[in-house]
């Protein structure tokens, strides 16, 4: 199914209703909303334009909105008056994820014409801390337990393919969600807010590796959707048969977009393939510069087996390292190659 995302995250019902237009667009998930104000923006500035050796990239501003219910249900109506046949989803950030259950039950009461309610656990996610993040995860899975049984809607969660894991998908599941919506966007931090980039590189080398980090044989792929943005719309359809939702973005307003605003030539990019167990990765801390502190690769890797040592640079644990190439194709510095680790054994 293809659908509107919202990392794009401009309330406008021009845009919305322009998206909707396409009889390829089946659901709009509309931009998050939140009654948490340490969840907002720090600035004004919505959009980023990124250069840097001739890439040119955009990123856009996160940070869910303060928006009241009322004018939401005005929106909703509209948007519902226009276009009977699509599903719009609400989307809702939050921290304490104990009080989801009350929450969608006021959304429930304000906003019935709804057909679903997206938990979107970006902005939470890159705000606290790594066990902080274990608990959200969970937290939210027991309270959609609670919440799904009264809730008339379908319950959407989005969380970053960057930074979980097999059990949370399985839990998140298992409490009630409708889908799990990966979201295959880099998220960067400028003035203390939150950025997502539009990357098609990095989402199609993402969406290889989905198959690597999950079991796609188990129950819960069908539960699995993505968020991206593709180079071409055949490749997003080529998702769509093999994930409940796809949400794209900057793909839905222009189809060519990404022939314009591209990262780079077909000819610059550089093939990673898996290795067999004696490769391991190995980081050139003379390249390396931590990612600006963003630190890709110790967040990114599936096995944890990359770690801050010494002078907090990143160091890879052979014993962990499995040799997917995952930190190799998101450093930024090409810091990142392939070793052969003789075994004394």
């Amino acid at each position: 199914m293809i659908s509107f995302g919202n990392e794009i995250n401009l309330w406008s019902k021009a845009l919305f209703l322009k998206v909707l237009a396409d009889s390829e667009v089946s659901m709009i998930f509309l931009p998050s909303i939140t009654s948490d104000t340490g969840l907002l923006a720090k600035t004004e500035e919505h959009f980023l334009k990124i250069r840097r050796n001739g890439t040119s990239l955009l990123a856009t501003c996160i940070s869910p909105r303060l928006i009241s219910l009322e004018e939401l249900k005005e929106d909703v109506g509209e948007i519902k008056n226009l276009y009977s046949d699509r599903e719009v989803v609400v989307s809702l950030t939050c921290y304490k994820a104990s009080s989801l259950p009350l929450i969608i039950e006021k959304i429930e009461n304000v906003l019935g014409e709804i057909d679903g309610l997206e938990i979107n656990l970006i902005p939470s996610f890159y705000k606290i801390g790594k066990e902080e993040r274990e608990l959200l995860l969970l937290k939210t899975a027991e309270a959609l337990r609670v919440a799904d049984r009264s809730s008339t809607f379908d319950i959407y969660v989005k969380v970053p393919f960057i930074g979980v894991q097999e059990r949370h998908v399985e839990s998140l599941v298992d409490g009630g969600a409708k889908c799990v919506i990966l979201s295959l966007h880099r998220v960067i931090h400028y003035k203390d807010s939150l950025y997502a980039v539009h990357s098609p590189y990095l989402a199609r080398v993402l969406s290889e590796y989905i198959p690597l980090v999950l079991d796609l044989t188990k129950d819960y792929k069908n539960r699995l959707g993505v968020s991206a943005d593709f180079s071409t719309m055949k490749y997003a359809h080529e998702l769509s048969d093999k994930y409940r939702v796809v949400q794209l973005d900057l793909n839905l307003l222009d189809k060519d977009v990404f022939t314009i605003l591209s990262e780079r030539v077909e000819e610059e990019r550089q093939p990673i393939s898996l290795r067999k167990r004696e490769f391991k990765a190995f980081i050139d801390l003379s390249k390396c510069n931590r990612c600006e502190d963003k630190l890709l690769c110790v967040k990114i890797c599936p096995e944890e087996a990359i770690n801050l040592k010494g002078e907090d640079y990143p160091m890879v644990d052979y014993a962990k390292c499995s040799a997917c190439g995952l930190c190799m194709a998101i450093c930024p510095e090409n810091a990142v190659y392939w070793v052969r680790v003789i075994s004394p054994e």
